[in-house]
Order: structure tokens, then C-alpha cells, then sequence
């Protein structure tokens, strides 16, 4: 009898322990000719993003909200934002697959915006006016939580997490183009500047609070996407310089400064040439739509002491002074939310100095605001939640692989979604100095934004680890260079 021919087991033996040890859900690597395995596409691995009616009603939602869109077209008195919840939370009971709530209160930024509900509802009970703290956080406060949850309970991937960017990204875009073709330029008697005077969605500080929490989102949308939608985003860099200087805002001067020192200086991974082109994209826009008189306005900034504001028994510096005062006052919970005008009426003493009446004025301070409506526990708690998570996506980045730099696009983009939030945040907070945005959108929809970077970027880390523990259960998978064992029959059969 014929010698048998060698059976190559050895091969089959390891690309069926490889197969089997890529479980809970991995699929196990192609193996090619000889039994090597071949390499797995880049997006093997990555989650598959679709749109839904929940997707696209947060989006409209965050759109909206930020960018007033429907206040343009007189869309105000069909509540849209109150109807896109509902298709929210409705498409949600329906089909609860499409959100995740196990997430809803993991991570610190949601935690702390329950501890600031709580303070404000208490704020409320000791404030001057239980009503008007009540009325302001059924009909305003709530919403703006319940869309901060929502976009928690709503992203559940990467792709989904970059969709929404791209709903900051298109706010700012619709905002840039408010002032460049809608509203008009108008004179200034204060300022002896043009300036865009005719707002009917925001004010010039208001607006430049929502660029610069905005502009390093579409940064990072610009770098995410392709070529056409770095297009876009590109057009929309220079339409927030644009609206900076036709707003005319010296607080949103000084916010474009200091994001533009922080892309500059402290964006780690980035290059210095990407860094500097980001950067000056914006200032051209700047620059090329700056109104007559707009660089002879900004240089007011270095002579404060002789501004309205530091003067003004209603300007910025008394301001302050009285928030701090109110604060001192009622140092546990505050004056009670929505009440800083109220108390500029009733108990700030302007009656004793102002014969021609009193004005009941906003802080034009967030950090004023809420220290002053909220007591020091409120005070603690808002800026945690508007500077920590700098520090905290720092962190996050340190725990992240470095291959994610150059890893699949969904490790790409979270890896960068750590670099620049931190400069969102920092941007928001510069610009809410100069603003009452204590108990609006921005921050609320960053700390979503911020709570689904941890969800996603820990998933996509447990994905790995089993991905590696798969290979590791398989043994190690044999080389090219490894030559088959054959089995031969025993000697004595051997002769015949």
C-alpha cells in the first residue's frame, strides 16, 4: 500500500481555536492560504449609524436651540421644541432599543446637573419669589434638562455622537449667516461703532456665547469629516469670525481671543500648522467684516475704568458686587432662580441712589448668576460642571490607546472629541462671563455631549479588551514560516 499524504492539521486546529475564541459577538478573522489569518477591514469593528425619527428630532432640537432658526420664520407659536420632545420621548417608549438609559447616570456631568436641579428647586422654596422660581423651572429649566437627558439617553455611538457635533456645528452656521444677510448694521450711540443693534434671537454677547462654545466643535467636525463637509465647516469658521466683528461685542472679542490662545497653545496632537490655519481661518472673517469703527471700539477694553461699565451704577462692576452681596445674604440656596432682576428692584438699595427709577437689571454674569440665584452650593456646582470636564476629558484622553489617533474612524473621532471639548468649554466659559446663560442651553448640551464621549470611548475600550482576550483564548495563530506536522501511519503497516 501506498504511503498516505500528510494531513496538515496543525493549521485547521489553530484557525478553528481562533474561531472560537473571537466570542460575545466578535466575529473571528478571515484565515487565508496555509491557515494564516488575514487582517480585518479598519471598520470591522465599528458600530453602523442610522437615522431614525429620535435621531433627527434631537438634532432639529439642539438646531433650534441654539440657533433660534424657527424664530425666523414665525414658527415660535407652534412650539416646535416642545413638539420635537414629544416625537422624542414618544419614539423612545415605542421602540426602546433606540436609546440606552443605563448611562443616564454613570458619569459625573450628568450627576451634577441633577445636584443643580436639586439646589435650584430648594433655591426656589428660600428665594424671594417662590412663583417666579417655580414658573421659570417648569416652563424653562426643565427643558433644558430634559433635552440634556434625552441627548444622554440618545447617543449611544460614536457616529450618533459626531452627528449631533455636526448639530452645534450647522447652529453656528445658521448664526454667521443671521449676521452677515439678515441683520443689519446699525449706529451705536454708546459705542459710536456699527454694529448689528437688531437682534431679535439673541444680543451681540449672547451670540458670541454659542460661537465660541461652537467654534472648536466645528473644528472638530472639519477634521472628522470629508472633503465636502470640511467644505462647510470650513465656511462656517469664517462666518463665526464675521459675526463676532459684526456683532461688535467686546465680551466676544475677548472670548475669540482667548479660544484662539488656547487652539494655539494648548491643542496637544494637532499640528502646529493646522493649529495656526484653524485659527486664522477665523480671524480673516474677522478681519474682512469688521464695521467702521469696530478696532476703535476694541480698544476700549484696556481702559475699563473709563467704561460705562465699570461707572455705571448698572453696569458690569456694581453688578458683580451686588450678586456678590445677594450672595452673602443668602449664601445656602440663593435669592432663588430668575430672581437676580427681581432683587435689583426690591432689595439691592438703587432706589436710595436713583431718583428717576430703579431698573431691574440681569446680572450679565453667569457665574454672578448663579452664585447670586443659587448660593454658594449653586455657585460650586455650575462651575464644576462648566470647567471640570476640562480637566476631565484630559484625563479621558490619557486612558485612551494612542493607535486611536490613527485607528478606525470612530476611534479617530473620539480620540479628537477629547482634544478640543476641553476648548469648547473653556470657550463658553469665557463668554458666559459676560452673559446670564446660567440656566440656558450651551452648557447643558456640552455636558450631554461630554457624558456620550465617556459612554462611547469606555464601550469602544471594552470592545478591544475582548477583541484581545479573543486572541489570546485562540493561542498563538501560526506564522508562514511554520511547516505542517504530518500524520504518518505506523511502521509495521508501512511495508504494505
Amino acid at each position: 500500500m501506498s504511503r498516505s499524504r500528510p494531513v496538515q492539521t496543525h493549521h485547521r486546529q489553530n484557525a478553528a481555536s481562533a474561531s472560537a475564541g473571537f466570542g460575545h459577538g466578535l466575529r473571528a478573522l478571515p484565515v487565508g492560504p496555509g491557515g494564516v489569518p488575514r487582517q480585518a477591514p479598519a471598520n470591522a469593528r465599528e458600530d453602523r449609524f442610522k437615522l431614525d425619527p429620535l435621531r433627527i428630532a434631537l438634532f432639529l432640537l439642539i438646531l433650534i436651540s441654539l440657533s433660534r432658526l424657527h424664530l425666523h420664520f414665525g414658527l415660535d407659536r407652534f412650539r416646535p421644541a416642545l413638539l420635537l420632545a414629544v416625537i422624542t420621548v414618544a419614539y423612545a417608549l415605542f421602540n426602546p432599543r433606540s436609546v440606552s438609559t443605563a448611562n443616564l447616570l454613570r458619569y459625573w456631568p450628568a450627576k451634577v446637573m441633577v445636584a443643580l436641579a436639586v439646589t435650584a428647586c430648594f433655591s426656589a422654596a428660600f428665594g424671594l419669589s417662590l412663583g417666579g422660581s417655580g414658573s421659570f423651572i417648569l416652563f424653562n429649566f426643565s427643558k433644558v434638562l430634559i433635552l440634556a437627558f434625552l441627548l444622554i439617553a440618545g447617543i449611544r455611538t460614536a457616529g450618533e455622537l459626531k452627528f449631533f457635533v455636526w448639530a452645534i456645528a450647522l447652529s453656528c452656521g445658521v448664526l454667521a449667516y443671521y449676521a452677515l444677510f439678515v441683520f443689519q448694521l446699525g449706529y451705536d450711540s454708546a459705542s459710536f461703532a456699527a454694529r448689528l443693534t437688531n437682534w431679535y434671537t439673541y444680543d451681540s454677547n449672547d451670540v458670541s456665547c454659542i460661537l465660541m462654545m461652537g467654534l472648536p466643535l466645528t473644528i472638530l467636525a472639519f477634521q472628522t469629516s470629508n472633503t465636502k463637509l470640511k467644505g462647510l465647516a470650513g465656511l462656517i469658521l469664517l462666518g463665526i469670525g464675521a459675526a463676532v466683528a459684526r456683532g461688535g461685542s467686546r465680551g466676544g472679542f475677548v472670548s475669540l481671543v482667548a479660544v484662539g490662545l488656547t487652539l494655539l497653545l494648548f491643542v496637544p496632537h494637532v499640528s502646529v500648522i493646522k493649529r495656526t490655519v484653524f485659527v486664522m481661518a477665523v480671524m480673516a472673517g474677522l478681519v474682512l467684516f469688521a464695521p467702521r469703527g469696530y478696532w476703535d471700539q476694541m480698544e476700549t477694553i484696556v481702559s475699563l475704568e473709563e467704561d460705562y461699565n465699570w461707572t455705571s451704577i448698572d453696569g458690569r462692576k456694581q453688578l458683580a458686587e451686588r450678586g456678590l452681596d445677594y450672595m452673602k445674604r443668602y449664601p445656602v440656596f440663593g435669592i432663588g432662580v430668575d430672581n437676580f432682576a427681581r432683587a435689583e428692584g426690591t432689595i439691592s438699595g438703587k432706589d436710595e441712589i436713583v431718583s428717576s427709577g430703579v431698573r431691574w437689571t440681569p446680572a450679565h454674569n453667569s457665574f454672578v448668576q448663579a452664585g447670586a440665584e443659587m448660593g454658594v452650593v449653586g455657585l460650586v456646582l455650575w462651575t464644576w460642571l462648566a470647567l471640570a470636564g476640562v480637566f476631565g476629558m484630559r484625563s479621558l484622553r490619557r486612558r485612551l490607546p494612542r493607535h486611536w489617533r490613527r485607528g478606525t474612524s470612530d476611534q479617530r473621532f473620539l480620540y479628537t472629541m477629547t482634544i478640543y471639548m476641553p476648548v469648547s468649554l473653556i470657550g463658553f466659559s469665557v463668554a458666559a462671563f459676560f452673559v446670564s446663560f446660567a440656566y440656558e442651553d450651551p452648557l447643558y448640551i456640552l455636558a450631554a455631549l461630554m457624558t456620550a464621549t465617556y459612554v462611547c470611548a469606555e464601550k469602544e475600550l471594552a470592545r478591544e479588551k475582548r477583541h484581545a482576550a479573543g486572541l489570546t483564548v485562540a493561542g498563538p495563530l501560526p506564522t508562514q514560516t511554520q511547516r505542517p506536522v504530518a500524520m504518518r501511519r505506523p511502521a509495521a503497516m508501512a511495508g504494505r
